[in-house]
């Protein structure tokens, strides 16, 4: 699957292939393609603003062995979309 455009609003058309291990997809489906017509970007604050509700913030702490330290990942999450990632 493709991202259109970058962070700014775009029309474009780009093609997004589908993939034996999305959901609901079987191997005879997933040979077909579609076509993206109109997308726009999406801006995190909006949803943080309109979906208050939806937004998840999660932390994870982990040991690594190898580098003898605790570790962490803070993620940003809209409903199951996974917004934001980083340390």
């Amino acid at each position: 699957m493709a991202v259109c455009g970058s962070a700014r609003n775009r029309w474009c058309d780009r093609e997004i292939s589908s993939s034996p291990s999305m959901p609901g997809v079987t191997s005879a489906s997933a040979a077909r393609e579609a076509f993206v017509r109109v997308a726009s970007a999406i801006d995190v604050a909006w949803l943080e603003e309109m979906f208050p509700a939806q937004i998840r913030r999660e932390r994870e702490v982990t040991y690594d062995e190898a580098r003898e330290r605790v570790t962490g990942v803070a993620r940003v999450w809209y409903r199951d979309l996974l917004l934001r990632e980083g340390q």
